[in-house]
């Protein structure tokens, strides 16, 4: 493999992170974490999407937060918020959000507010590496 360069093929080629799917989310909740990626490679997230494996019903009230925790601190800086609104089973949620993450970040998935819609979400992640001239 050697080391890393510009002529990688790997770099600029959007990959997809699929995560778990969350179980039930409902009632009301700060900030609670559904998801957390240590990557091993720097990057940056180019979109997102969320998948309603069972939807739900209520007034945009459900976020889901996408973030980094620098090098798995714990804190979470986020990149952006999504509202779960009403949907049904087997909708997709295009997400607009971008970030950058280093090397040993973590990117973490959480969930906050108030509903009564009982979802079971699967988040996909979009990234790319970026190369890191040491």
């Amino acid at each position: 493999m050697g080391e890393p360069s510009y002529s990688n093929p790997v770099y600029g080629v959007e990959q997809m992170l699929i995560g778990d799917r969350s179980g039930a989310i409902n009632g009301t909740v700060a900030a609670t974490e559904l998801m957390r990626y240590t990557m091993s490679k720097a990057g940056k997230v180019t979109k997102a999407k969320i998948r309603a494996a069972v939807g739900g019903t209520e007034a945009s009230v459900r976020q889901i937060l996408l973030g980094k925790s620098l090098a798995g601190t714990g804190a979470m800086s986020a990149f952006g918020t999504q509202a779960l609104g009403t949907l049904a089973n087997g909708n997709i949620v295009d997400w607009t959000v971008t970030g950058t993450f280093a090397a040993g970040d973590d990117l973490v998935i959480q969930h906050l507010g108030t509903g009564a819609g009982v979802y079971d979400i699967e988040p996909q992640i979009y990234y790319q590496q970026v190369f890191v001239n040491a």
